[in-house]
């Protein structure tokens, strides 16, 4: 699987869970967690993925609103675009 692959997958793994454990990542594609955050800091600049620190809550989640396959805004992020008020 290509770096590409990979990061594809990603996405797709968390769209569907909407959060996961980078540790949880790595092993699930067989991979390093370095790689894995990599991976992410790629993705991040495409697409609204955030990282969270911590003990047990920790890990990478993509924004509420986002859904790979919706390209357009919800109803509500719309009224709420100041360019639009």
């Amino acid at each position: 699987m290509s770096a590409n692959e990979r990061r594809e997958a990603i996405l797709q793994a968390l769209n569907a869970r909407r959060s996961e454990k980078i540790e949880n990542l790595a092993a699930e594609f067989g991979v390093s967690e370095r790689t894995i955050r990599t991976d992410i800091e790629v993705l991040m600049c495409h697409y609204p993925i955030e990282t969270k620190r911590g003990r047990y809550g920790g890990g990478v989640e993509v924004a509420e609103w986002f859904h790979l396959n919706r390209r357009t805004r919800s109803p509500e992020k719309v009224g709420a675009d100041p360019i639009r008020s």
